[in-house]
């Protein structure tokens, strides 16, 4: 992290999967799972291989999960120096020396890559990560920099829905109660730029009864956002927020058959 030691991620990935050969495969699972479509990996390095490819746009969705699920780990990003056996050896991140509000995360060089930085900083709520691929060693600093002070003047960073706020509420047929919610398991939270929240929709897939029994976290639809252009900026699904349990066999019985009544006149 401090002195891109390629031995360092070598020892790691033979010490976790056997060999570096089985860590890549564990690395492309994992990029899978967080999206990364543009990405494949060959080593634990980022040494030239014909088979690692990236994006900027993967990169910084790898930043982001790095930050939002380990970061504990992602202290060490921050860290300027690092001395082992009496040698202390400096953070090649020169932004962590311009600004207080960087604090990561990491710099890239291969000859066919060019030099390459990821850089990640916040100033007040909300955080940025900016990447800067093949470019020149001092501007990917300057550039990732200039990115920074872009995205903090222009854009700002909202919640548009809470965690178990709830977004609607089903009838409930057969089931102890009438109505049962619906929400979210975690916040939606965006970054857009400034006054264009007025220009987004909300766009809620979801029946209107549900048959009981039913669990509390279960799916119950999805929650689009939408801009003014019908582009889906975010899609998250929406979840019962408790659980109903039915009634008794003729009882649910009775309420199953007078909603089919119902149903034949509406």
């Amino acid at each position: 992290i401090i002195q891109s030691g390629n031995d360092a991620s070598v020892a790691l990935a033979e010490h976790t999967a056997g060999s570096e050969e089985n860590f890549a495969y564990l690395m492309n699972s994992y990029a899978t799972e967080l999206g990364m479509e543009n990405t494949s990996f060959n080593n634990a390095t980022g040494l030239p291989d014909p088979l690692n490819v990236t994006s900027a746009y993967d990169l910084a969705l790898l930043t982001g999960a790095l930050i939002n699920r380990f970061p504990e780990h992602y202290k060490l990003y921050s860290q300027k120096y690092f001395t082992y056996a009496g040698i202390k050896q400096k953070n090649r991140n020169q932004l962590l020396w311009r600004n207080d509000i960087f604090d990561g995360a990491k710099t890239g060089y291969t000859q066919a890559a060019g030099y390459c930085l990821v850089g990640s900083a916040v100033r007040g709520d909300m955080r940025l990560v900016a990447v800067v691929l093949g470019s020149e060693d001092d501007k990917r600093f300057n550039d990732v920099a200039a990115l920074m002070d872009y995205g903090f003047r222009y854009f700002t960073t909202q919640k548009l829905f809470s965690k178990s706020e709830t977004i609607k509420e089903l009838n409930v047929i057969a089931g102890v109660d009438d109505t049962v919610r619906i929400g979210l398991k975690e916040d939606i939270i965006l970054t857009l730029q400034k006054d264009k929240r007025d220009n987004l929709s909300y766009e809620i897939s979801a029946g209107s009864q549900i048959l009981a029994p039913i669990t509390a976290m279960d799916k119950a639809g999805t929650l689009k956002v939408v801009d003014k252009y019908g582009v889906v900026i975010t899609q998250s699904d929406l979840v019962y927020l408790d659980s109903v349990e039915e009634l008794g066999f003729f009882q649910r019985l009775i309420a199953i058959l007078w909603n089919w009544i119902k149903s034949l006149f509406s």
